[in-house]
């Protein structure tokens, strides 16, 4: 799915923002820092908008990274919320705020369905920043839903948050490894420190299913550094001892 950018124009290797007659050069790749940057620039002269006053997605993203309401959060959630942004940026960030529709969310969220609900908060944080701060009048992830994630009702964020502040250590491994690799709770305990290679875990084929290879995500990197290695499973009892799907 791409969003196209207007005015860009290709002349061999090189993008130009070309308008009314005009060219101007946008150095580096397209969705890169420097490549937006130059675009905005170029986008804000034809508009009559001093420099550094963007509407582009990326630049409403960084405006809602540095303000005080992204500060306010936990640091788990900015962390969260970062690893999320950063897969959205690429696709996302080279457009104007007022070109992106429910659409476009829907169908981004499609192409991601392990991360789709979480995606969609992320988009609902930062356009709803962009409503309360008079960038756009109507926020377009509010009324997507959420897919079904069986008959569970998935914790709201602050109770995550609560819960991996306040609880056993034990229990925040096992809630982490589950929280940041979507697994079931039969592959997550049954999980084994040698199916970690190279960033990525290994789940086995369990009951009927797939086996599935999940990346590390920095924040349960994080977590499985505090883990003491004292069995061939990476998650124990407060005992020591493996856990049993029953008594979990």
């Amino acid at each position: 799915m791409n969003i196209k950018m207007k005015y860009v124009e290709r002349i061999g290797s090189y993008y130009y923002y070309r308008r009314a007659g005009k060219r101007r050069p946008l150095k580096g790749d397209p969705g890169s820092p420097q490549f937006l940057k130059d675009y905005a620039k170029a986008e804000n002269e034809f508009k009559g908008v001093p420099f550094g006053v963007t509407d582009s997605f990326a630049g409403v993203i960084d405006d809602y990274t540095g303000s005080p309401e992204f500060k306010g959060l936990s640091e788990g959630t900015r962390k969260n919320y970062t690893i999320y942004i950063n897969k959205i940026r690429p696709v996302f960030g080279p457009a104007s705020i007022h070109d992106i529709k429910r659409k476009h969310i829907r169908d981004f969220r499609r192409a991601t369905p392990k991360a789709g609900n979480q995606m969609i908060r992320v988009f609902k944080a930062v356009l709803g920043w962009a409503v309360n701060n008079d960038i756009i009048e109507v926020n377009p992830a509010v009324g997507i839903k959420m897919v079904k994630e069986g008959e569970h009702i998935p914790w709201p964020e602050p109770l995550i948050e609560r819960f991996m502040s306040e609880a056993p250590a034990h229990l925040v491994w096992v809630v982490a490894v589950g929280l940041w690799t979507g697994q079931r709770k039969e592959r997550v305990l049954g999980v084994r420190w040698d199916d970690i290679t190279d960033g990525v875990i290994h789940f086995a084929a369990h009951k009927g299913g797939n086996e599935v290879w999940v990346p590390v995500l920095p924040a349960l990197d994080a977590v499985l550094s505090t883990i003491p290695k004292k069995s061939l499973r990476i998650l124990t009892d407060r005992r020591g001892r493996v856990w049993k799907e029953d008594l979990f």
